[in-house]
């Protein structure tokens, strides 16, 4: 479980597998920038506020399935290098 507040994530380098699966986000999440280099997984994760992927690179698998997006979603220049599910994610 997450316990920080505060999510920005701007410009991060994630060098492996990442797991915010079943994660519930409370405020703005800032992932602009981030390089993801192994699996990203989001599967069942919540976003309760607005999250931003702007500019983001998936080096390998990105996994969204199931995943809830409630705020606003900016994911304007994203890059998917490897396969990408949001099967069943919600878009509210």
């Amino acid at each position: 479980m997450l316990r920080n507040k505060s999510y920005h994530f701007v410009g991060y380098y994630f060098p492996e597998r990442v797991d915010f699966a079943n994660q519930v986000f409370k405020n703005n999440v800032d992932f602009s920038g981030a390089t993801f280099e192994g699996d990203a997984d989001f599967k069942e994760t919540t976003f309760e506020k607005d999250v931003r992927f702007l500019g983001s690179t998936f080096r390998r698998d990105a996994d969204f399935h199931q995943s809830i997006f409630k705020g606003f979603l900016n994911c304007f220049g994203i890059i998917f290098d490897g396969d990408t599910n949001f099967m069943r994610a919600s878009f509210q």
